[in-house]
């Protein structure tokens, strides 16, 4: 366990008493003798009102922003309560301090992008492992050390959170960490304080637009990863016009080298390309030239889109200086990632495909996949988080009417908004939407379409993925879109 003097770590602080500490919090809610509270006006909530919560849980100290009126009963406690000005500003500097800097002690790679975080992230986690290294991780499927994960809920946690879970994954051994880096943790500096190794670009699409003013924004928000301080490389997709603008701006700056699925030869920056792609039916047989070795690769995963992803770990494993056969045994061990195209059934059943497509781009390369490895008839269920991006509602639903041969809307994460507000909002995008079935309840919707399906067919169920619970008003219910496929297949009879 982290111990730590409050008067050692806020040296420049009056009056900091020397207090023994285990830990900072900025959460009311994960409170206990040993941590101090760090209480400070947020997005949603004011943590100084919750001083007298932290008082109550046994808390060892209370650090506020300040300017601020504390109540006079405050002022006879025990418990040390110390003002401090721009706290919320200071927080990732302070938590980095507290933690002694766990970034700056193991590479640490961070992975931005619509789409692809999640697998990147896994797919290093899964290569290190084959060399009998210890990987950690941060993202969607949780942290830990790779592959037992907790669930935090968060794609990248908060910048008190985040300095913790990289010190704590440092305890554990890890020789390496692969995280995801959000759009939100860039704007809102959940990041701060943190030394990336090499930073990963993925691709740039519709999403998060509830959060973010527009696309540029968004797209700002995203490329401000690669001029953060301390990083050394950065892998990045030429094949979009985000990736081609970080290329020009740190170029000069920054050691880049770039992934694309065409043959590109390149003065500016080394690349990693493809010159061939057989399509099979378990994956690819792909041609890859990169600067530590040229040859063939079996990749054991469907979707193109997933080649971005093999040729983004090329890129992080060279730079670590692994041998071009050892980067190759690592590709070809390579496992899918649950809720990330999780095939189900199939031989005597219909096929069910699970994946986390949630923005109109991965749902059209989702079903482009499909097509693709052979599938005729298609089935996509899918529905729309609420409280989220309301635009993409209706561009979904036309990506879905040009690639599906049928179509059910269902729910999908509700949230606070009207179920059939969400449903109506994506039906308007159907230019036939007589055609489309509607189901509300999402299990009633998955158990119609597998019962009403063929050995030959193949249903999507998009948008949930990995996730274990349904968010429906202030209910969270459990739910996995890959358990409810199976025992609704092992109910039907036949191969899981």
């Amino acid at each position: 366990m982290r111990q730590r003097a409050l008067d050692e770590w806020l040296f420049d602080v009056d009056g900091a008493p020397s207090v023994l500490l285990t830990g900072i919090s900025d959460d009311s809610r994960h409170l206990r003798p040993g941590i101090a509270f760090l209480a400070y006006p947020g997005a949603h909530n004011d943590g100084r009102e919750f001083i007298s919560d932290a008082i109550a849980s046994g808390v060892s100290a209370i650090i506020y922003e300040s300017p601020y009126d504390l109540p006079a009963c405050f002022q006879n406690e025990q418990v040390p309560i110390l003002p401090m000005p721009k706290l919320s500003q200071y927080r990732a500097a302070l938590a980095a301090r507290f933690y002694d800097d766990p970034s700056r002690k193991l590479p640490l790679v961070g992975v931005t992008g619509t789409n692809g975080k999640t697998s990147c992230v896994d797919f290093i986690a899964q290569a290190l492992s084959r060399s009998d290294k210890t990987c950690g991780v941060i993202g969607t499927l949780g942290e830990g050390v790779w592959p037992t994960l907790q669930s935090t809920g968060m794609t990248t946690p908060g910048s008190v959170s985040l300095q913790r879970g990289l010190d704590d994954l440092l305890q554990k051994g890890a020789s390496n960490i692969a995280m995801e880096v959000s759009s939100h943790a860039l704007a809102l500096g959940r990041v701060e304080e943190v030394v990336f190794d090499i930073a990963v670009f993925t691709q740039l699409s519709r999403d998060h637009l509830d959060f973010h003013k527009n696309m540029e924004d968004y797209e700002q928000a995203k490329m401000s990863l690669f001029c953060h301080p301390g990083l050394r490389v950065a892998i990045v997709n030429v094949d979009d016009p985000c990736g081609r603008k970080i290329v020009q701006r740190e170029k000069e700056h920054l050691s880049i080298v770039g992934i694309s699925l065409q043959p590109i030869s390149s003065s500016e920056i080394p690349m990693i390309y493809l010159t061939s792609v057989l399509t099979q039916e378990s994956g690819f047989e792909v041609e890859v030239s990169s600067p530590w070795g040229v040859g063939q690769l079996t990749v054991p995963l469907l979707g193109k889109f997933n080649l971005y992803n093999v040729m983004s770990l090329i890129g992080v494993l060279g730079s670590w200086s692994w041998s071009w056969c050892d980067i190759v045994s690592a590709i070809e061990a390579l496992q899918p990632v649950p809720g990330r195209m999780q095939f189900l059934g199939g031989y005597n059943q219909p096929s069910v495909v699970v994946d986390y497509a949630h923005t109109p781009d991965a749902l059209e390369q989702v079903l482009s996949t499909l097509k693709e490895h052979g599938y005729a008839n298609v089935h996509c269920i899918f529905g729309c988080g609420g409280d989220r991006d309301k635009g993409k509602r209706s561009m979904m639903a036309k990506v879905a009417e040009s690639l599906a041969d049928k179509i059910t809307v269902t729910l999908d994460n509700p949230r606070s908004e009207d179920p059939q507000k969400i449903v109506d909002d994506i039906m308007a995008g159907f230019s036939n939407p007589l055609l489309v079935n509607k189901i509300f309840d999402r299990k009633e919707a998955i158990s119609q379409a597998i019962h009403h399906s063929s050995v030959g067919d193949v249903i999507l169920i998009a948008g949930k993925g990995h996730e274990s619970i349904q968010v429906i008003g202030d209910q969270k219910l459990p739910f996995n879109d890959a358990d409810v496929v199976k025992t609704i297949l092992e109910q039907r009879g036949g191969c899981v």
